[in-house]
């Protein structure tokens, strides 16, 4: 007598067109299935003109439980989990939202892998790696992680303790030095840029190779180690030149090292950015800040630093501008204005200098906790 089964579907608010389905496939093999080899019972590719799919079950031989999952495509996917009636529900959830995610890695990469160039008008290609790799491992450092940044300000406070060991003179020396990081803030974050915008360089230049998640690694070996290369030639034939980046350049160029580029997997993006941060300021009746810089990191992500529009930096990220519609980078930019008039930055440094002062005293004055620590 055969078990009962539980069968769990859901539809995704989302479009993915019939001709992804070997880019799905890809996914599922090489993303989702690679660490659960052991589990496999079988996978296979469905083809239909309008709504393929990819099945595969799922087997763990020590408890004998399965379950079979399928991803259909064409117009709004569908999610299918068969199990059991005895699996546990919870895993069988667990595993719908799992499927939900190889969904949306799909729709957010389309199944390629992509690699960007960026250029400005006003980049120097003299020395490029030694200066982007230090500016890199910086940005990676305190961009990336908190930890770098906590692990600094405990060296930091730490130094100030070993010189002024009195609690008076130490509290005062530590809110000296953090109100002469936030003066200094839109300098020090305008120093981890890698490139300057303003009125007369306002462009950025960014080159987007699009390739098959299977084909991807092979690219990357070939192509991302080059990348020093490949950008100095193109500059050289371009921006060096007074020129702007041009398709055909581009082309030539990545031929020289494997990559066919055409429309389908290539394209060319000229992006106003200084008029981008204009209009924003404009909109709202707020002045420009001083300096405008791109960090050249994936993370889509942007910044205003400073206490004052006379004393501020705005840093702005290759990812952002890689990812972001004009409008939606407005948006973003907008909310960084938004933090500059209300002084935020100055108000969050009153308010955390009082709140480390009170606890400093409270740990040194309050008798238990004096007995605590000695």
């Amino acid at each position: 007598m055969m078990s009962s089964t539980r069968t769990v579907s859901k539809t995704l608010d989302v479009e993915i067109k019939a001709e992804c389905i070997d880019q799905l496939e890809y996914i599922v093999n090489n993303v989702y299935l690679e660490s659960r080899k052991r589990f496999i019972d079988f996978v296979v590719k469905k083809t239909d003109p309008f709504n393929p799919s990819i099945i595969f079950r799922l087997r763990d031989s020590l408890t004998g439980m399965w379950a079979e999952c399928s991803i259909t495509i064409g117009g709004k996917p569908i999610i299918s989990i068969t199990v059991p009636s005895s699996f546990n529900v919870r895993e069988q959830e667990a595993l719908l939202r799992e499927l939900e995610e190889v969904v949306y890695l799909l729709k957010e990469t389309g199944g390629y892998g992509k690699l960007y160039f960026t250029f400005t008008s006003n980049m120097e290609l003299t020395h490029i790696r030694t200066r982007e790799s230090y500016k890199d491992i910086l940005s990676k450092l305190f961009f990336n992680n908190l930890v770098f940044v906590f692990a600094l300000s405990i060296i930091v406070t730490s130094a100030i303790w070993f010189l002024s060991p009195d609690l008076t003179r130490f509290l005062v020396n530590i809110m000296l030095f953090q109100a002469v990081l936030l003066l200094l803030s839109d300098r020090i974050v305008f120093t981890f840029c890698n490139w300057k915008i303003d009125k007369l360089n306002r462009y950025t230049y960014l080159i987007e190779c699009r390739v098959p998640l299977g084909d991807y690694q092979d690219f990357l070996k070939r192509c991302y180690v080059k990348r020093i290369e490949i950008k100095r030639d193109i500059f050289n034939r371009t921006l060096a030149l007074k020129r702007d980046i041009d398709f055909e350049t581009v082309r030539d160029v990545l031929l020289k090292y494997g990559f066919e580029a055409n429309p389908q997997n290539t394209a060319l993006r000229k992006i106003d950015v200084y008029s981008i941060v204009s209009r924003v300021a404009e909109k709202c009746g707020l002045k420009m800040p001083r300096r405008i810089g791109i960090l050249n990191i994936a993370i889509p992500n942007a910044g205003m630093s400073g206490v004052s529009f006379r004393m501020s930096t705005l840093m702005v990220t290759t990812g952002a501008i890689a990812t972001l519609t004009e409008d939606e980078m407005e948006a973003v930019l907008a909310h960084e204005f938004s933090h500059l008039k209300r002084r935020d930055q100055v108000l969050f440094f009153i308010l955390s200098s009082v709140e480390y002062i009170s606890r400093i005293y409270l740990i040194f004055s309050v008798p238990i906790f004096s007995t605590i620590l000695g």
